[in-house]
């Protein structure tokens, strides 16, 4: 490689990598439990938490 390609290549690492990550980052969204005050970043994880508690106040049957 010729040095302008690893200019390239440095300055792509250097600078875009890390604000592609802070996008990223701030995309996030807190989900917050009003019931037992659960909090997560995650959505497959806020989701089963919502099932928890659907599960915990289904009435049971035999």
């Amino acid at each position: 490689m010729n040095g302008i390609a690893l200019t390239v290549i440095g300055i792509l690492a250097v600078l875009v990598v890390p604000i592609w990550a802070l996008v990223a980052l701030a995309q996030r969204r807190l989900w917050h439990c009003p019931e037992c005050g659960f909090e997560t970043y995650d959505e497959a994880e806020s989701m089963g938490h919502k099932a928890y508690h659907a599960a915990k106040h289904a009435p049971y049957e035999i």
